[in-house]
């Protein structure tokens, strides 16, 4: 199931995701994706624990877990879907959305008004909605190779060179090892039943 009403529960995985308002760009420069990432670690980062996300021009992919201590009793309205991580995005769209206008010279909205969450169900769903996201910029036409996009965390988990707030070691042992983590993003596939996560993505 994928909205933006579902609650964001600690202890629970979700894929998050949002567009791009229109046909604008989140990113312009490579320095713009780095900005992104130094703002999700200030708003985001304390609520919740990153597995893996990808970059690209006009959206972005996050695989989190909210934390066991996070609190969701913000004073708003719960059937909206509201709480303290979702008010956290918001922080986060906004201060990102304030500097990228100014420098750019933009006035408006950047990302759409509410951005999309979906539950992660089971274990096989996990996996493969790490694939998925990693598997985004291929899927989109801009490389031929995940390893070829510098904006994702597939290279970074590789490469043993990740920041504190990233999952690392936890996501290849959802693979096991090194090399079935690089086997199954090959063949874009954990090679089980489950559900398929590229379903109304975007």
């Amino acid at each position: 199931m994928e909205n933006y009403r579902i609650q964001l529960e600690p202890g629970r995985y979700y894929h998050i995701f949002n567009h791009a308002v229109g046909q604008e760009n989140l990113f312009l420069e490579d320095k713009n994706y780095a900005f992104f990432l130094e703002k999700f670690e200030k708003y985001i980062v304390e609520f919740v624990d990153v597995y893996v996300y990808c970059l690209m021009p006009n959206h972005f992919h996050f695989l989190i877990r909210v934390k066991e201590t996070c609190q969701t009793t913000l004073k708003v309205s719960d059937r909206l879907g509201f709480n303290i991580v979702s008010n956290a995005f918001k922080k986060f769209f906004t201060s990102y959305t304030n500097s990228f206008n100014k420098v750019y010279y933009k006035k408006g909205s950047l990302f759409q008004p509410r951005f999309k969450r979906r539950l992660i169900e089971d274990e096989n769903h996990l996996r493969n909605t790490i694939l998925y996201i990693h598997n985004n910029p291929v899927s989109h036409g801009f490389v031929s190779n995940m390893a070829e996009w510098k904006f994702s965390s597939y290279n970074t988990i590789l490469e043993k060179n990740t920041p504190d707030w990233l999952k690392s070691s936890e996501v290849i042992g959802l693979f096991d090892d090194v090399s079935n983590f690089i086997f199954c993003h090959s063949k874009n596939s954990i090679l089980s039943d489950t559900l398929n996560v590229s379903d109304s993505y975007e």
